[in-house]
């Protein structure tokens, strides 16, 4: 992800945009479709990067080498209609999902997330202690009008322990923000080896779980180009692929009966700028026969 230069040493700033809408499953194969919003005027809020640095001075510093320091960038990704100048945007009624990722090109390598809090006007609405530290939250029984977004990083480096904090303004309406047809549009299509049953996906612990992601041509905006693929198993990252078909092999026998969710990070660009979005899928895993 390409990072964009500010004046602040501490805060850089880089653009992008979830999913917005999964359309229905065909046979085996899930069209999904991902807009971004006034794409040139946005790049700079939509996606987020923060760039931390902080130092941390050991107590024994007889190396003479003094303090250290440590960074961490984090990818903040919402699914707001619209974000402008650190404003995010929803309807009323809306499901709000947000997640934060750890930049790891850009951070220290011994920088780890711990744990993300979010409160919505100083009251806690949800946490996550595992990555991608996604929350969903419904927002029918907030009042339209804006609301105060805190996210809270709780994260550490080589037995040093950090908190940092990031406010933001939400704004519930269903006028104000944008939401027209001025965007480019990408659809992807996933196929995969699985039974599909009651609108879920199923294999079993004796399966391979064989999974492709590739651009729907036809449909998405001229320009949009799929680079690479990464698959995270319930949070852990499990493959990548940098080719198209960009797919995915993997042996499901060490994997627990149950339902479980895969996520597809797909990092892409739209006339040469790099972007980043995320897409799930949830499906069960069955006893072997």
């Amino acid at each position: 992800m390409q990072l964009l230069e500010n004046h602040s040493p501490y805060i850089e700033l880089t653009a992008s945009k979830g999913p917005r809408d999964l359309f229905g499953h065909r046979d085996n194969t899930q069209i999904t479709h991902l807009k971004n919003k006034e794409l040139m005027k946005k790049l700079l809020f939509l996606f987020t990067i923060l760039f931390l640095t902080f130092a941390a001075c050991s107590d024994d510093d007889s190396n003479g080498e003094g303090s250290k320091k440590y960074n961490l960038v984090v990818s903040i990704h919402t699914n707001a209609k619209d974000v402008d100048n650190n404003t995010f945007y929803w309807n009323p009624g809306a499901p709000m999902s947000i997640s934060v990722t750890k930049n790891d090109a850009a951070s220290s390598p011994e920088a780890a997330i711990e744990r993300v809090d979010y409160y919505l006007d100083e009251e806690l609405i949800g946490a996550s202690a595992q990555d991608p530290f996604r929350i969903r939250y419904d927002l029918n029984n907030e009042e339209e009008g804006a609301h105060t977004l805190r996210i809270r990083i709780y994260w550490n480096a080589e037995g040093f322990s950090f908190q940092s904090d990031f406010q933001y303004l939400v704004v519930i309406s269903a006028t104000e923000g944008n939401d027209d047809d001025d965007d480019f549009h990408i659809y992807l299509i996933t196929k995969v080896n699985a039974t599909y049953l009651d609108n879920m996906y199923v294999w079993r612990q004796d399966e391979e779980m064989e999974i492709s992601v590739t651009l729907d041509e036809e449909r998405s905006t001229p320009g949009v180009v799929i680079e690479r693929v990464d698959f995270y198993l319930d949070g852990e990252f499990v493959g990548a692929s940098g080719k198209s078909p960009f797919t995915l092999h993997y042996a499901l026998d060490q994997v627990a009966v149950g339902t479980h969710t895969l996520t597809k990070r797909v990092t892409y660009n739209y006339n040469d700028i790099p972007l980043q979005v995320d897409d799930e899928l949830v499906f069960i895993v069955n006893e072997a026969q």
